[in-house]
């Protein structure tokens, strides 16, 4: 494909300037589709060579190949500092008019005084375009929906990244690619804590000998330097983080996961604070949280099944009951909750 031809002569030359050279020397003399002419010469005007365009455009004229005269005119624009006397506005006009082309100089300003049609041509152009554009877009955004119907959320975020980068300024787009990472993160966070725990969650307790716990110390003081020198960016202490918990090592996940943060990081320094007791903390933190997600609901459900334990870690432990009670009846599949509520049931008596 002519695309990976070009990507590779940058590769091969280092520059546009070489790349350039090589195409003209291949392709100035060769019957060329318009799609073809349009994709160098489209190169050539994001290179900055309006000049060497021409020279190619030239060469094409000569094979009686289809010219895209938009680019033509640009060029000429650029190499002519700005503007263009109506003689060769005419001659351009009449070349393109005698291939059936006429309609392709609407894609340029250059000869928006001379022409009101191109002007209006363009402006059709350009809401068909967004038509096209929204279109594509709709779908995109019908995809998503049917992935997330059927809860395949590893196809349906990388289609969100798909989109995303096509449009990153779509308030919409981001709006549910934020969503899609939150409802993530707390189908991991349920999943981890589905798992009935080999110790209480009020009774944590150190997992490491002195020497474990010596190298961890000497890991996090690395990290710390590296953060520190970088700026201590959000992204690089939530990996930070994630390290440290894979690693049991709770209080390394706080001390470079700290509010505000992205919501994976909301959730990791939460866990942490419940692995290390700081229930007063974890609290307050679940306050501020609620504010902000209080019309999705996997969010509240997380958020309740935290604040039942902390309750339950400050000796409250009818009202942790009370709390995972409420929480089974409106989610009785909730298999973390129904394990831990039958532990505390037995201990409450």
């Amino acid at each position: 494909m002519l695309e990976l031809e070009i990507q590779s002569l940058l590769i091969l030359h280092g520059n546009a300037e070489g790349a350039a050279r090589a195409l003209t020397e291949k392709y100035r003399s060769q019957n060329l589709t318009l799609a073809q002419s349009e994709l160098i010469a489209t190169f050539f005007m994001h290179a900055g060579l309006p000049a060497s365009l021409l020279d190619f455009l030239c060469g094409q004229i000569e094979t009686g190949s289809p010219i895209p005269w938009g680019h033509f005119a640009e060029a000429l624009t650029m190499a002519d500092g700005g503007r263009l006397e109506n003689e060769i506005m005419t001659a351009l006009l009449e070349a393109a008019e005698e291939q059936m082309l006429g309609w392709h100089l609407a894609r340029s300003h250059a000869l928006d005084s001379f022409s009101d049609t191109l002007a209006k041509e363009r402006e059709l152009r350009r809401r068909a375009l967004n038509e096209k554009v929204l279109h594509h877009k709709r779908e995109l955004l019908m995809q998503i929906d049917t992935l997330r119907s059927q809860e395949m959320d590893d196809e349906e975020g990388r289609l969100l990244e798909k989109v995303l980068k096509m449009f990153p300024r779509d308030p919409q787009i981001q709006d549910q690619y934020q969503e899609h990472r939150t409802r993530k993160a707390l189908r991991l966070l349920e999943h981890k804590m589905s798992k009935p725990p080999e110790r209480n969650y009020d009774e944590y307790e150190a997992t490491h000998d002195a020497e474990s716990l010596g190298i961890l110390s000497a890991i996090q003081a690395s990290m710390q330097e590296i953060w520190s020198q970088e700026g201590q960016p959000a992204q690089m202490g939530t990996d930070f983080g994630v390290a440290h918990m894979m690693w049991e090592n709770p209080e390394g996940v706080l001390a470079f996961v700290t509010p505000p943060g992205s919501d994976s990081a909301v959730w990791l320094r939460l866990e942490a604070l419940l692995r290390t007791r700081r229930y007063v903390q974890l609290l307050a933190d679940l306050i501020a949280l609620e504010k902000n997600v209080f019309d999705n609901p996997d969010a509240t459900i997380a958020i309740t099944y935290l604040r039942a334990q902390a309750l339950w870690g400050l000796g409250r432990r009818f009202e942790a009951i009370d709390l995972l009670e409420g929480l089974v009846n409106i989610k009785p599949n909730y298999m973390a909750a129904i394990t831990l509520l039958s532990v505390w049931r037995g201990r409450a008596r």
